[in-house]
Parts: C-alpha cells; structure tokens; sequence
C-alpha cells in the first residue's frame, strides 16, 4: 500500500481506473453492488504512495473502504446505512491514573463526537466503542490529559512581635471616708434625736490607706510558626494555629402549661492564626500564590440571657497574589495593632498644684503594640509536565470522517514507481532519474478484442509496448489512431500506438546500420 505509483486520467470510469490500477501495482479492489457504474475521475498523481492514491479517489468520488487484508480492499458507498454495516468497531478501555474520568468523558462527547463512552469511578476506568481511527486520536487526547498535577511544598515562617509598656507611678489616696455609729444597746431603730444624743467618742470614721505606687513593666513577646504545608496544583490548602472556642446559645420554647423548655447548643469559631493559600505552578520554575491570613483573639466575654455565653473576637486579616521563583522568600508585614491607654488618680484641688500635685496623684499608663509578619517560600516538588509533540497537536480529519493521519500525497523517492498512463502500466525504467515517472519504450502490438460486460466499458489487455525502428529513420515514430464513431473516449485511451513511418531518407544508409 505504500509502493510509489504515478497515475494521468482524465475524466475516465472508475472501474476502469481500478483495473488499472490493480494490474499495475497487484491490488486487489473489491467494489459493492451499490456502487454506481457511471462514476467517473480525473487523477494525475507522481510518485504518489498507493494507499494515498486510493484515498483520493475515494474522496472524490465519495466513497470509503474496508482493507480486508494488506493487499485487499472493499469499496462502498460513504452513507450511514453502509458505514454501519461496513464499518468495523473497537471497543477500548483506558485506564486513567491522574485525570479526572468525568471530564475526560465530557471531552470525548463534545470535541470528539463519540457517543459511546461510559466511565467506571470505582476504577478510574473509561470505555470507549468507536472505530479504529477514532480510538487511535482519542488515545491522543486522553495521553495529552491524563498527566500529573504539579506540586509545591510551601515554607511559611509567621512572627508576631508584640510589646507591653506598663506604668503605675504615684501616692494613691484613699477614695472614700466612711463615718458610722455604733447601735443602740435596746435594738430599736435609731433616730435623730437618738444620733444628737450621741456624743463625740460615738462616732466611727473607717480606717485610712495611704499607697505609694512605684512601678513600670516591660514586655516582649514573639510567637513564632513555622508550619510546612505540601498541595496541588490549584487545590486550596488551610492552616490553622489557634483554638475552637465554643459559643454557648440556649433558646426557650414556651409550653401550654407554663414556662419554657431551654435548648442549649454549642458553636465553635476558630480563634488564632488562620492561613488558606492555593497555588499554580507555571513554567520557568515560577509560582502563583493566593494568600489570605487572619489572625485573631478573644478580647472579653459576653454574658448573654438564658445563660448563654458570647465572645468578642478581635481579627486582623489580609488578602493578597503573589507570584514567585521556585526558592524565592517573600515577606509580607505591616498587620499592625497599637493600643495606648493612660490613667490619673488625684485629691480633688491639691492634685492641681503645680510640683506638689504629684504629692497628691497617682498616674497610670498602659502601651501595647504588635506586628505580624509572614514569610513564604515556595518550593517545587513536581512542575507542569510537558507535553510531547505527537500529543500536543493531534490530526482529527473530517466533521464527519475522523481519521488518525492526513490525507497527502507524500512523494516516494526511488526508481521503483509504478506509472499508469491513460491505462497502461509502464514498469520501472533503469537510467531514470529518482523522483521522475519512468518512461519505457512502447511497441505496437494490436488490441485483442474485448467482450463487454454490464455497465462497465471494454477493458483491453494492457501490454508493453515498444515502437518499431524504420530502417533509414534516426528516431521511432509513435503514431495513435484517431477516434471513429464507434469508439469511445475509455477505448480510445487504452488503444496502443501506432507506428507510422517517416518519409525516406534522400539517400539509402550503409548496408547493415541502422540510424
């Protein structure tokens, strides 16, 4: 089916251009009763591969076939009730390893058009039933798809550097004075005359503190996390370093005989260091990263109703993309918490006193601050995988033809050609050039007498022919006859030459030379 075959029809049958075709090159060609007997072709091809030759004329002619062995093929017509009971079908398993089996599925159905495809999840197996041709450029499809994720193993260093300024400096005097009586002895209630009976040495003044505040605190805090954290290609990933506290709800159902029924339930919110990112991995070595932290803390509880318990929760968070070399660190700071809080306790009016109010005062402050800073490095483990040539751009054929392999006619290099000129096969010349249709010599020879059959035309016996050498005459003449009534185009392109010879020379040559 590859052999090099050079082939001049002009609007000739079809039929007749098999026959031709088969007793030059030894194909054997099969044709259904359905097909037409008045199809006609125009071909010239050089040096063309035979089963590519095939194929046009097929093509033009809308047609298809069915090899029934290396050398034997079956021609019908290319409707669908031919193709279906022509046609050969595969059926084909693919044992998918990384690919998701449901899209692969969609992607047969839509770009594929093949219809029976079903998948099995338990397996991560998919089935296919179509022809060969079409089996052979999904394998491509799915080969292009079914191909590791990439994978990254990412680095990150979280540091939250916090600082305490603590001052209570001062004499803090007392708030209150409190002056009381003691009780009368009887246990009666006291009354105002009872209060101006008693005298001096009766009344009761509560104890007097004096405090002398002498103190500053300083404090540095730095939590470090340091966690390492492996994901796929644009698969989200999520750190949490921190605690679930639990929020107390209880409702009340109210009953027909009175009061209620409680009904707790219990929430958890997530309170800490919360880190969620997603990557993907591109080429040269680079990654992208969607990044968002947050971190918070419990400020104070809140006591609700019913005995239910709430919290306030303070939260600092950021959003960000980012996108990095494989190894390169990236440092992301500025969550900033400042809080500065002052306090002053005084004696009314000696607090006021210029230098000597500080005798009388008693000052407090608080200053806090904290920074947050991430680091992130991103890490490699696995990169986009490359797809090969034979994968990346895959040959379909047709809306309604797929085929694994172009239809071209490829030059065959060689001296081997096969040529068929208007029905005669001409062998292999030696001396011709590679690439060229060989040319031999032709002789003479009548047609035997062809005995019609059907709706095909006369086929004759085609044979070499040679020209025939007139004494006296430096080249062979090669004459065709000319066409009669009777005759027809196909007959008259299979009718060999004939030789006519020239005027003779003025004088006779050399006994014995020919020119």
């Amino acid at each position: 089916m590859r052999k090099p075959v050079t082939l001049q029809f002009r609007d000739a049958n079809l039929r007749m251009v098999f026959e031709a075709l088969s007793r030059t090159t030894g194909l054997n060609v099969i044709l259904d009763r359905d097909v037409r007997a008045d199809l006609k072709t125009t071909i010239f091809v050089k040096d063309a591969a035979v089963e590519d030759t095939v194929d046009l004329i097929l093509l033009q002619n809308q047609l298809e076939k069915r090899s029934i062995n290396s050398n034997t093929l079956f021609v019908y017509p290319a409707t669908a009730a031919k193709q279906k009971e022509y046609q050969d079908l595969q059926v084909r398993s693919f044992q998918i390893e990384n690919a998701d089996v449901k899209y692969l599925q969609t992607v047969l159905k839509t770009v594929l058009k093949i219809k029976d495809v079903s998948v099995d999840e338990r397996t991560n197996t998919l089935v296919m039933r179509d022809t060969t041709q079409a089996i052979a450029v999904a394998e491509k499809v799915i080969a292009a798809h079914d191909v590791p994720e990439p994978e990254i193993m990412l680095e990150v260093e979280v540091l939250e550097v916090s600082t305490d300024r603590l001052s209570n400096i001062g004499v803090q005097f007392p708030d209150s004075i409190t002056l009381s009586v003691p009780e009368p002895a009887d246990g009666l209630p006291l009354t105002l005359n009872g209060l101006r009976a008693q005298g001096d040495n009766t009344l009761l003044v509560s104890p007097l503190s004096l405090a002398i505040n002498l103190k500053m605190q300083d404090t540095d805090a730095n939590i470090l996390a340091s966690p390492r954290i492996r994901a796929r290609n644009k698969e989200k990933a999520r750190i949490l370093i921190g605690d679930r506290v639990p929020i107390i709800t209880n409702s009340v159902t109210p009953i027909q005989s009175g009061g209620g029924v409680v009904t707790g339930s219990v929430q958890y919110q997530d309170v800490g260091l919360k880190l969620e990112f997603e990557p993907q991995v591109y080429n040269e070595n680079e990654v992208g990263i969607r990044i968002a932290l947050e971190v918070s803390t419990i400020v104070k509880e809140i006591a609700g109703p019913n005995g239910s318990l709430a919290y306030q929760i303070g939260t600092r968070n950021a959003n960000t993309a980012v996108r990095l070399r494989d190894g390169e660190t990236q440092i992301l700071g500025g969550l900033i918490s400042a809080g500065d809080r002052s306090t002053a306790s005084k004696v009314p009016g000696l607090g006021q006193l210029p230098i000597l109010g500080r005798l009388f005062s008693n000052h407090g402050g608080t200053n806090t601050k904290s920074e947050i800073i991430l680091s992130i490095t991103p890490h490699i483990l696995r990169a986009p995988a490359v797809l090969d040539a034979s994968v990346r751009s895959v040959f379909s054929g047709t809306e309604s033809n797929m085929r694994e392999r172009a239809l071209q006619l490829d030059p065959i290099e060689g001296t081997g050609a096969m040529a068929v000129d208007r029905g005669f096969p001409q062998g292999p010349a030696t001396g011709s050039a590679p690439g060229t249709a060989p040319s031999l010599p032709l002789r003479a020879r009548p047609n035997r007498p062809q005995v019609p059959s059907g709706n095909s035309a006369a086929a004759p016996e085609v044979v070499r022919n040679e020209p025939v050498v007139v004494p006296g005459s430096p080249n062979p003449i090669v004459r065709r006859p000319p066409l009669n009534n009777n005759t027809r185009p196909g007959d008259a392109a299979l009718t060999a030459p004939v030789a006519e010879p020239p005027e003779p020379p003025p004088s006779d040559p050399p006994e014995g030379e020919v020119k």
